[in-house]
């Protein structure tokens, strides 16, 4: 039975893993190539199995990730993820009915607006991340990392770290000009807050 409701699950998924694997694809083109060819080496592998049960999860298996992990209607306190590497990219998905999430990068001091449809990525093995509001019912989140024990298992190569290049391309250096500009406020407003009379 447990087999028949993780199938079910897994292709009720399956468009937005398509359109995650494709966003994926543009930010982490690295890291995306090596997921694919390790799972299509699982899915390779299993389809020789003779095991009906796992063949059949396998081949629903949607996603170029070697993990995902659901969190249904909960906060998720302050964390770091443990199954990735610092360098890579964790995704995480918002689903479901819900109003007024906040997705907290709590080392960076920074609180992002998390509404259904909403796609994250960031190094959550590196900055502790966490969700700790939201309202209404049917919160889903769906969290999506790379296990680096399953890629080295299959004689991947290591990815180099995720770079914001493929997002930016040309304009990292207006990119980089932008946050100097920022902290450069931000040091001028500490500065003048010290002198309040």
């Amino acid at each position: 039975m447990k087999q028949e409701a993780a199938s079910k699950w897994l292709k009720g998924i399956a468009h937005a893993e398509t359109c995650i694997n494709a966003v994926f694809s543009l930010i982490a083109p690295d890291l995306f190539r090596t997921g694919l060819s390790a799972m299509q080496e699982i899915k390779g592998n299993v389809l020789e199995s003779t095991c009906k049960n796992v063949k059949h999860s396998v081949e629903c298996y949607p996603s170029v990730f070697s993990g995902l992990s659901p969190v249904a209607n909960k906060k998720v306190p302050s964390h770091r993820d443990t199954s990735s590497r610092y360098q890579d990219y964790d995704l995480v998905y918002s689903a479901g009915g819900h109003d007024n999430a906040r997705f907290d990068v709590v080392d960076l001091a920074g609180s992002f607006t998390y509404k259904p449809g909403c796609l994250i990525a960031l190094c959550g093995s590196m900055f502790r991340h966490q969700v700790m509001e939201y309202e209404g019912q049917d919160r889903l989140c769906i969290a999506h990392f790379m296990r680096p024990d399953v890629l080295r298992r299959l004689g991947q190569p290591e990815t180099p770290w995720v770079s914001i290049e493929p997002i930016l391309g040309k304009c990292a250096t207006d990119f980089e000009k932008i946050n100097r500009f920022a902290w450069l406020l931000e040091e001028q407003k500490r500065t003048f807050s010290s002198f309040k009379m």
